[in-house]
């Protein structure tokens, strides 16, 4: 994970179009720093019967709302099964679980058991302390996740 450059006050010598392009948030002159690693990046890719979200960067208070959007979206339009793809998937936080039991919920309401694959570490780790693992289905590749979730 890239390191956050210091706050650089405004007026310096620095190159002020370089500046607003990579710290574009500024408050009482000072600048801080808006990294893109901190963004959250989602994929759809539709198995012939489970549509599969792979959840890259981070899945926070904000970002969680496009994944509970995709999620509704998915299930309104008649799916029935959904398989989480966290390989990529830096952080969690609590509001990301929020959009996690979302997504469970409307698996449960379908008669299926939401499938999640590829949790590194310390997702998972986050992922038990919120008591969350018997509720999801672990699964270590996305292909043993979508037969998991044909299974359920």
């Amino acid at each position: 994970m890239p390191r956050l450059a210091p706050i650089i006050r405004s007026g310096s010598l620095l190159n002020l179009r370089l500046l607003r392009e990579s710290f574009p948030f500024t408050f009482a002159g000072l600048i801080f720093p808006v990294l893109n690693a901190f963004a959250m990046k989602m994929d759809l890719s539709l198995d012939p019967d489970v549509p599969v979200v792979r959840v890259a960067g981070r899945l926070d208070a904000t970002t969680q709302g496009q994944l509970e959007t995709l999620v509704n979206q998915l299930f309104s339009d008649g799916a029935t099964q959904l398989v989480l793809d966290f390989s990529e998937l830096d952080y969690l936080s609590s509001a990301g679980l929020r959009a996690v039991l979302l997504a469970v919920k409307k698996c449960r309401a379908a008669s299926s058991q939401l499938a999640v694959a590829g949790v590194n570490k310390r997702v998972l780790e986050i992922i038990d302390l919120a008591g969350f693992r018997e509720l999801l289905h672990l699964a270590p590749d996305v292909a043993t996740a979508i037969a998991a979730a044909k299974r359920a």
